[in-house]
Parts: structure tokens; C-alpha cells; sequence
């Protein structure tokens, strides 16, 4: 009885306490913040921090703050407080007020994104790099990232819309695929892509910093009155600057996250009920090797890796979304959150990044002709452009662009089992069998042909060569390249090999009773591409190999000091004594 009567009563005193807390607590937050980002405004436009890129970034963002605040804050609080609801009144400022409200939310993190790829910049001994933190390079970085944002989240002013619930009016997307669509979007642009690359760029920046002081350099050419300029050591004002950075950054992280999972997650479970009982994913050793090609100089000017790089980032997004849902499958009997939506996101993810991924190891298998045996094609920056980089920023928007339009595709009313893979969903497209079978084509049969028969002829090619120029072409130089190829491709042949064989059987005639039993223990087996991908590359880089067996011996490093010559600190000497 006791029990019963005190869940009511606990409620009631939530509830109480967050009704007050609605009231009091928001005003102090909008009265601080509007005077702190007015002052940040006034500090960062001073004429002695106007010239400095980084405070440029930060007097955007101060703009960016100003309007969540008034957009975003002030607003609800007079919804939550007052019940004044002036959002809903028009359609037009319903749409204006949240195009506004999320693409400042959406610049504020990417100008803190941008403030840390400054300050690496600055902090980074590379003399390249800290040329690029200059007031123009700011100015277009500042105008593109406003444009493709706005770009970005210009449907707002179409698709949003004022629809009536249980508790009044409310104004966002429309219900169903685009309401979906778009806290994916907010998801991606707002809470997941900008807090990874402030981890990545503030690890970076720290990483450049702690060992700024560390460099040995030769002083014997320079002359007294430039010894403390030439000792790489950051100025007062730039060490400020990182600081700042760093505690923003952390900041950011740590208090944007939570904002747009929440939205994502409530629209996944919008139709079932919430358990706290969920699947804890662990990232693999892929973040390793990823670190290792972002951050090695060497491997990440190499043509060769970048698509490696683009691959291992693919297999980071599938183990911590594809292969833990499907995981928790096969424990449970059940998928994890058994909603519609949900089981057209898994389909999307999967099919993306699965034929994607295919697509670019294809690829690769040709682009090592031409890096190789055409190296006069990607010499210059317009032909690397339309050679090397194009290629792949087609197959990645392919892959997104095709399968995020056909993958909601349900006209035809495909019903959802829940305890099996993607529960049974697909799109309806494939019920044609012209896309079926281009499906199969530009996805399995192409890609298997490229990948096999592209590197048995870079190999044959290689002999051939090799015995008619006598080693006129660097082969210790391209060994790692080859090597890399070879691994890559024996993985994608050994394990996408088979299932796109018993499709193609199926497809021509064969019983598809014993053909679908071959297929799904194929599909098993192409999991393993993304466990053991890392580790082929693991296997085709000593140098990384080497960094491991470092990072596990636990000791302290020591910092290097500035090596003075004796015949240099011998004069120091008696420049003191004649001082003195």
C-alpha cells in the first residue's frame, strides 16, 4: 500500500521540480550567457585580436551563441514559464525560427571544429601548416561553412510544419521518413561528426604542444639576439588561445551530445516502450589504425592510403551501429528496437556502407595501375583533383545518395519481422527486376571482377615490366603499395567472393531453397571483412607494429632540451662575466 501510494507521490514532486526549475533557472542562464557572448564580441573585435584567426572563430561563434539563446532558449522559456507560445502562431516564423535556431546550433560546434584546426595548425612544427592560419584562409572557411549549412537545412523552410498533439501545437518536421531523415541529419552534423574531430584535432593540438619544447635544434648558426624566437615555443597570447580551445572543446563534447541522441533515440522508440536495458558497443582496434593514417604525416600524404582511411572509417560507423544490432540479435531472438523506422536506418547503414566499401576497394585495384605505371596522370593538383580525389567522393555520395532515397521506399507494404535480420525489410524497388539485376551487376559482379582480376594483372604487369626495364621503375618504393593491394583484395575475394557466386547462381536457375542456405552463411562470413580489415593493414605497416610495442612499455618520455654547442656556451660565459 505504502509502495503504491509513494510512485504517485514521487511524481508529483518530479514534476513539481521540474516546473520550477523551467521558471527560475533558465533566466540566469540567458541573462550570463547574453552578457558574456556581448562581451566576448566586444574582446574578440579589439584591434589587437582582430588580425588573430582564432579569435575570429571565436567572435562567430559568440554570434552563433546569441542566437540560440534568443531562438532557442528565450523562447522556450516563455512555452515552459508563461505558457506564451510564439512559435506557433505562423507558419512562416515556425520555419524561420528553427532554420535560424539549428544551423547556429549546427555552426557553433563547427566553428569550435574550425577554431582547433587553427590552433593544430599553429601549434604544429610543420612551417606549412602554421601558414595556414591566416585571416584569408578564415574568411572562406567562415562563408563556406555558413553557406553549406544553410544549404544543408534549407528544406526547413518546406517541409517543417505546425501539427497538433495531446499537449498543444508544436512545430517541427512532418511526421514519418522526414522526420526521421532529419534528426539523422541533425544527429550527424550536430552531435556526432563535430565532437570526433574536436577529440581528434584537441588530442592533436595537445599532442603538439606537450612537445613543442622537445625538438633538438642547432644553435650554432644563430646569433644571440634570435636564440629565444627560433626555440619552437608558442606565444603567450597563441598558449591562451589553446587553452581556451581545450576547455571548449571539452565542454562542447560533453553537453552537445547528449542533446541530439536524445532526439534521435526518441524518434527510434517513439512506438514502443523505453528499457534501460541496451546493448554496450566497444570500439574495436580499427580507431587505433585509423589514428595512426590520420596522424602519420607520411601515410596520410600517401595517395595510396587515402582510400584506406576512408574504408577504416566506414568499418569504425559499422561495428559501432551494424554489427552490435546484429549481435544483439542472434543473443536475443529480437532486434534491439523494433519500430519501422529503426529497421529502415539498419537497412540504410548496412547497404551503404557494405556495397560502398566493395565499390572501393575496386576502385583501388585499378587506381594502383595508375599510380604505379601512370604516375604523370596525378602530378599536378587539377589532375589529382579529377584522378584520385573525385573518384572517390563519387563512390561515397553514390552509396548515400542511392540507398538513403530507395531504402524508405515501402509502397508496396512489406511487413516487419522482428526476429529476424533488417526484419525482413527491403525496399520495394527490388521487386524490379531491371534494378535487381543492376543491383547485382554494378555492386557484386563488377566490383568481384575488378577486385580479382584488377590484382592479378597489377601483379603479371609487375613481372613484366620488371623483366623488360630491368627495375626501371622504383619498386622499393611501390613494394608497399602492391603488398597493401594484395592483402586488401585476398580479403574482399576470400569473403565477398562467395555470396555474390550463390546470388549469381541463384539468380541463373539454381534451387533457391539450398542457394539462400549458402547466402546467409555468406553474409555471416563478410562480417569478418570489417573485424580483420584493420589488422590486414596492421600487417602491411611495420611502422605501425612499432608504435604498439612503444605505447606498451609504460614508461615516461623524456624531453629533449635545446643542445647549445660548447664553443656557443663558452661565449655565453663570457658575455656574463663581461656583463657582471
Amino acid at each position: 500500500m505504502s509502495s503504491s501510494s509513494s510512485s504517485p507521490s514521487n511524481m508529483s514532486a518530479f514534476i513539481t521540480f521540474t516546473i520550477q526549475y523551467n521558471r527560475f533557472v533558465p533566466p540566469i542562464i540567458f541573462v550570463f550567457g547574453f552578457i558574456g557572448n556581448i562581451l566576448n564580441n566586444i574582446t574578440f573585435s579589439s584591434h589587437t585580436l582582430r588580425k588573430n584567426p582564432c579569435a575570429t572563430y571565436f567572435f562567430c561563434l559568440a554570434i552563433t551563441n546569441l542566437n540560440n539563446l534568443i531562438f532557442g532558449l528565450l523562447l522556450n522559456y516563455l512555452i515552459d514559464a508563461y505558457g506564451i507560445d510564439l512559435i506557433t502562431r505562423t507558419l512562416v516564423f515556425c520555419r524561420l525560427r528553427f532554420l535560424i535556431l539549428h544551423c547556429s546550433l549546427v555552426l557553433s560546434s563547427w566553428f569550435i571544429v574550425l577554431a582547433g584546426i587553427d590552433r593544430f595548425c599553429v601549434s604544429s612544427r610543420n612551417i606549412h601548416r602554421r601558414n595556414f592560419s591566416n585571416l584569408k584562409n578564415v574568411r572562406v572557411l567562415t562563408t563556406l561553412a555558413i553557406v553549406i549549412c544553410f544549404a544543408l537545412y534549407a528544406h526547413i523552410l518546406v517541409l517543417f510544419t505546425i501539427e497538433q498533439t495531446g499537449t498543444g501545437p508544436v512545430c517541427y518536421a512532418q511526421s514519418g521518413s522526414y522526420q526521421v531523415f532529419y534528426d539523422f541529419l541533425f544527429f550527424t552534423t550536430f552531435s556526432f561528426t563535430p565532437p570526433v574531430l574536436m577529440i581528434f584535432v584537441g588530442l592533436a593540438t595537445f599532442y603538439n604542444t606537450c612537445h613543442t619544447h622537445g625538438k633538438i635544434k642547432p644553435v650554432s648558426m644563430m646569433s644571440t639576439a634570435t636564440v629565444s624566437s627560433k626555440t619552437i615555443r608558442l606565444r603567450k597570447k597563441d598558449r591562451e588561445f589553446v587553452k581556451m580551445l581545450l576547455i571548449q572543446l571539452i565542454s562542447t563534447v560533453i553537453l552537445t551530445l547528449p542533446i541530439a541522441i536524445q532526439k534521435l533515440y526518441s524518434t527510434f522508440t517513439q512506438q514502443i516502450s523505453k528499457s534501460s536495458d541496451r546493448l554496450l558497443v566497444e570500439t574495436f582496434f580499427q580507431q587505433f589504425v585509423l589514428y595512426h593514417f590520420l596522424f602519420d604525416s607520411n601515410l596520410r600524404r600517401g595517395l595510396h592510403n587515402h582510400v584506406i582511411i576512408i574504408i577504416l572509417f566506414m568499418c569504425l560507423i559499422w561495428e559501432l551501429t551494424t554489427v552490435p544490432w546484429s549481435m544483439y540479435l542472434y543473443l536475443y531472438d529480437v532486434v534491439w528496437i523494433q519500430t519501422p523506422t529503426f529497421c529502415m536506418i539498419w537497412k540504410f547503414i548496412d547497404s551503404t556502407l557494405y556495397t560502398t566499401i566493395v565499390k572501393l576497394v575496386g576502385w583501388t585495384s585499378v587506381e594502383r595501375h595508375i599510380l604505379i605505371f601512370h604516375d604523370q596522370w596525378v602530378s599536378t593538383k587539377k589532375k589529382r583533383f579529377f584522378i584520385h580525389y573525385l573518384p572517390l567522393i563519387f563512390i561515397v555520395l553514390y552509396g548515400v545518395v542511392v540507398y538513403g532515397t530507395i531504402t524508405p521506399m515501402n509502397n508496396c507494404n512489406i511487413p516487419f519481422y522482428y526476429f529476424i535480420t533488417f526484419c525482413g525489410y527491403y525496399s520495394c524497388i527490388y521487386d524490379s527486376e531491371v534494378f535487381s539485376l543492376y543491383e547485382f551487376m554494378t555492386g557484386g559482379l563488377l566490383c568481384s571482377v575488378l577486385i580479382g582480376f584488377g590484382s592479378t594483372f597489377l601483379v603479371l604487369r609487375v613481372i613484366l615490366q620488371k623483366r623488360r626495364f630491368q627495375q626501371h621503375i622504383q619498386w622499393r618504393k611501390h613494394r608497399k603499395m602492391i603488398l597493401q593491394l594484395l592483402s586488401v583484395s585476398s580479403l574482399f575475394f576470400v569473403l565477398y567472393l562467395p555470396p555474390i557466386i550463390c546470388s549469381g547462381v541463384q539468380r541463373f536457375g539454381s534451387p533457391s531453397d539450398i542457394a539462400a542456405q549458402f547466402i546467409t552463411y555468406g553474409r555471416l562470413f563478410a562480417y569478418y571483412i570489417v573485424f580483420l580489415f584493420p589488422f590486414t593493414c596492421l600487417s602491411t605497416i611495420p611502422e605501425l607494429g612499432t608504435r604498439i610495442k612503444n605505447i606498451f612499455r609504460c614508461r615516461w618520455r623524456q624531453q629533449v632540451n635545446t643542445v647549445f654547442p660548447q664553443q656557443w656556451a663558452a661565449q655565453v660565459i663570457q658575455l656574463d662575466r663581461i656583463n657582471k
